[in-house]
């Protein structure tokens, strides 16, 4: 691994580390600052990376730990449960992530690996244009992060923590016609939505291919 792979991974870290209280925008601004303080000075190339991962990891534990000086905005968090049907899950983050840009930091819960696929779902999120990303929320660091938790479901259990709990009852999919998964989508869009408005986030663009 070379040093330019090396500091992609550490802001990668960086970002799953301290995504949760600060925008990605302001971690990267932090970021590039310190890397470029150290690339005008640095004698061995190879070390930059642990210098400049020291460094911010040190001025962003600064910025968390005094929180009513920092003048960055911290990241409102929402997870989405799903266990039953993972792709639905990562829909809806998805759609959140469009909606909110940076200005939310969404997850969805671990799921069984027999249950992390469906065609029908993940081909309607292909035709609408919607980049499914797995970032798996864990219910320990949920308890303090995240703002709203949405269970997919009224079976799932409502174990995940989080300041509030809310329930989206979804269908299972088993069974249904293509039009049918295209109208549970644009459910989960009008939804997404609402919540966008709610947490008084600003929409960073239209929801996807409603």
């Amino acid at each position: 691994m070379n040093v330019n792979q090396t500091l992609t991974t550490v802001r990668t870290d960086l970002h799953r580390r301290y995504g949760h209280e600060l925008a990605v925008a302001d971690i990267d601004r932090v970021f590039d600052a310190v890397l470029g303080q150290h690339l005008s000075t640095a004698a061995l190339y190879e070390f930059v990376p642990v210098f400049v991962e020291r460094d911010v990891t040190e001025r962003l534990e600064n910025i968390v730990l005094n929180a009513p000086l920092r003048t960055v905005a911290p990241r409102r968090g929402v997870v989405f449960v799903n266990r039953n049907n993972r792709v639905m899950a990562e829909i809806a983050a998805a759609l959140t992530r469009t909606a909110a840009g940076d200005g939310v930091s969404v997850t969805t819960a671990a799921t069984h690996p027999e249950n992390a696929h469906d065609s029908r779902l993940e081909a309607e999120a292909r035709h609408r244009g919607i980049d499914l990303v797995t970032e798996t929320a864990h219910a320990g660091r949920v308890l303090d992060s995240s703002e709203v938790t949405i269970y997919l479901g009224a079976h799932e259990a409502q174990d995940m923590g989080g300041r509030h709990a809310v329930v989206w009852d979804m269908p299972a999919t088993d069974g249904m016609t293509e039009e049918q998964i295209s109208t549970l989508i644009s459910d989960l869009n009008e939804r997404v939505g609402a919540l966008v408005s709610e947490l008084h986030l600003a929409p960073s663009a239209p929801a996807v291919n409603a």
